[in-house]
């Protein structure tokens, strides 16, 4: 079991809201252990809403990643999750502008951007 979300092709206004995702124990920062993906190099895709879920295992519970600094996803939203044990980063954004990010818990951030608003809560 890699990837159990996939996001693409331009993929917008999307709401992925209160859902459970379970990845498999690992040591890989590879992105086909990602558990919520956007790949990169491939399309942007903004606006998408990530609200009450719970991450467990996985290299990233949610990776976003952009075509590049020309292109830069905006307005994905991170809100109100919980993270478990991924293995490199809770939450990964490459390549995006505006972005905000939000958990009741503490969790392990990577942003590459180039003139990118984040707004982080913890």
């Amino acid at each position: 079991m890699g990837v159990l979300v996939n996001i693409e092709n331009g993929a917008h206004h999307n709401a992925i809201m209160n859902n459970k995702f379970i990845g498999h124990p690992t040591i890989s920062k590879s992105t086909q252990h990602a558990l919520i993906y956007s790949e990169y190099g491939n399309s942007v895709d903004s606006m998408n809403f990530i609200f009450g879920n719970e991450f467990e295992n996985g290299s990233y519970g949610v990776y976003f990643a952009s075509i590049d600094n020309s292109n830069l996803e905006r307005g994905n939203t991170v809100y109100n999750c919980k993270f478990t044990n991924t293995f490199d980063a809770a939450v990964y954004m490459y390549f995006s502008g505006f972005m905000y990010c939000s958990s009741g818990f503490y969790i392990k951030f990577y942003i590459k951007s180039f003139n990118s608003t984040l707004w982080c809560i913890s």
